[in-house]
C-alpha cells in the first residue's frame, strides 16, 4: 500500500465520524449492556460465546447498516468522487479505502460497545464463566467475515441506488434470501445448479458456520470457504459497478 492510499483511507475513516457517528456507540453500548447483564432465572452459568454471539447479531449489521448509508452514492452527489478521481485516485482504489475505512468504523464501534460489557460480564457476574477461547476468536473470525459481506452488498447496492436505500434494499433483499434458501432447501435440494446459486446469490456460508460453532458440530471449512467465494462475488460486483457508474453529474 502506498503513502497517497493509506492517507486516503485515514480521510475516509476521518469523514465517517461526526458528532452523529460518535454519539451512536454509547447508544449501542446501552444495548450491549443490556443484552450482557440481562437477568434471566434460567441461566446457570455465564457463557461467553452465547453472550458474543447475542452481541455480535445485533452490532455488526445494524453498524454496518449505519455507516454504510449512501456510502458510494452520498460521495457522487456531493462531487466528492469526481474530486478524489480529478486527482489521479483511480475507482478501485477509492472503493477499498471507504470499504476499509467502514470496516474499520464498524468494529471500533463493535469492539467498544460490544467487548467492553462482555469483559464488564465476565468481570461482575456472579455466576460460573464458561468461557473456551476456540469458540470466542472463531465467532469474531466469522462475524469480521459477516461484515465485510454486508459493507459489500451495501457497496453494490450504493453504486445504483441513492441514500438510504441501499440499506432498505439490503432489508428486502434478506427477506428475499431467508424465502429463496428455504425454497432452495426443501424442493430444489437435488439441483447442484439451484444450490450454487443460492449460495452466491444468498450467502449463507458465515452464518451456518456460526450456527456450527455454536453447536460444536464440525469445523465448519465448507461453509467458510462458500461464504468466502460469496464475499468475493459481491466484492467483484462491487468493483464493477463503481467503474459503470456516472460520476460528472455533479450535485443534485
Amino acid at each position: 500500500m502506498t503513502p497517497a492510499f493509506l492517507k486516503l483511507c485515514w480521510i475516509e475513516f476521518r469523514r465517517q465520524w461526526t458528532t452523529t457517528a460518535f454519539v451512536t456507540p454509547l447508544l449501542f453500548l446501552i444495548v450491549g449492556s443490556f443484552i450482557v447483564f440481562i437477568p434471566s432465572p434460567y441461566i446457570r452459568e455465564f457463557n461467553v460465546g452465547e453472550k458474543l454471539f447475542g452481541l455480535m447479531s445485533f452490532l455488526v449489521p445494524v453498524a454496518s447498516a449505519f455507516f454504510c448509508v449512501g456510502l458510494v452514492h452520498n460521495d457522487v452527489k456531493d462531487g466528492w468522487l469526481r474530486t478524489l478521481l480529478v486527482r489521479a485516485i483511480r475507482r478501485e482504489e477509492y472503493l477499498l479505502a471507504r470499504s476499509l475505512s467502514m470496516l474499520a468504523s464498524v468494529w471500533a464501534t463493535v469492539t467498544f460497545a460490544g467487548t467492553l460489557p462482555l469483559l464488564a460480564g465476565v468481570i461482575f457476574t456472579k455466576l460460573p464463566v464458561n468461557f473456551q477461547p476456540g469458540e470466542v476468536l472463531a465467532l469474531y473470525g466469522l462475524f469480521l467475515g459477516i461484515s465485510l459481506l454486508y459493507i459489500s452488498i451495501l457497496s453494490f447496492f450504493s453504486c445504483w441506488l441513492p441514500g438510504v436505500v441501499n440499506v432498505v434494499a439490503l432489508m428486502a433483499w434478506w427477506f428475499i434470501a431467508t424465502a429463496g434458501h428455504a425454497y432452495t432447501t426443501f424442493f430444489l435440494w437435488d439441483s447442484p445448479w439451484a444450490v450454487f446459486a443460492d449460495q452466491f446469490l444468498f450467502p449463507n456460508g458465515f452464518f451456518d458456520a456460526v450456527d456450527a460453532v455454536r453447536n460444536n458440530t464440525h469445523a465448519p471449512y465448507i461453509e467458510v470457504l462458500w461464504g468466502t467465494a460469496s464475499l468475493a462475488f459481491f466484492w467483484s460486483l462491487s468493483f464493477w459497478s463503481v467503474n459503470r457508474i456516472q460520476v460528472d453529474k455533479g450535485s443534485e
